[in-house]
């Protein structure tokens, strides 16, 4: 009888590790890969803090039109007319793109799509991004005493 209990038990932990395993394999092949150094340790994205207990947060994205430039600051007026003051730092790091075409898409190009999903599953593009990194998000300014 204890031979028999014995292997039950030896059975029923070699069943749970290959069950582990094997839902490991699947979740593995569900994740979309991403390429090295495109999140940054210690980032979070749309204001969660960080787990440091650090009190600055990163926000969410101002997008809109330049209303006026002075020194280091720029007026952004949003999109639901009101506007937003942006201080510009020395180590605030600008992008700029240029218009593509179709013939600018290559495989293995990274890309940032935005469009509306339709009901089969497929995506209408809008608009695309060409370039990497899109994920990224800037790193946190530790306030100056």
């Amino acid at each position: 009888m204890k031979n028999k209990n014995l292997i039950v038990i030896f059975s029923i932990i070699i069943l749970g590790g290959a069950c582990f395993y094997v839902g490991m394999q699947y979740q593995k092949s569900r994740v979309g890969s991403y390429s090295a150094g495109q999140f940054q340790v210690g980032v979070r994205p749309s204001g969660f803090p960080m787990r440091n207990g650090n009190s600055m947060q990163v926000g969410r994205p101002v997008s809109g039109e330049i209303l006026s430039i002075e020194d280091n600051t720029i007026t952004v007026k949003l999109e639901d007319g009101s506007s937003k003051l942006v201080i510009i730092a020395d180590s605030t790091k600008v992008n700029k793109t240029l218009d593509g075409s179709r013939e600018d898409l290559m495989v293995g190009e990274q890309i940032m799509v935005v469009g509306s999903e339709g009901t089969n599953g497929a995506v209408t593009a809008q608009s695309i991004s060409i370039g990497g990194n899109f994920l990224r998000t800037a790193p946190l300014v530790q306030p100056t005493e």
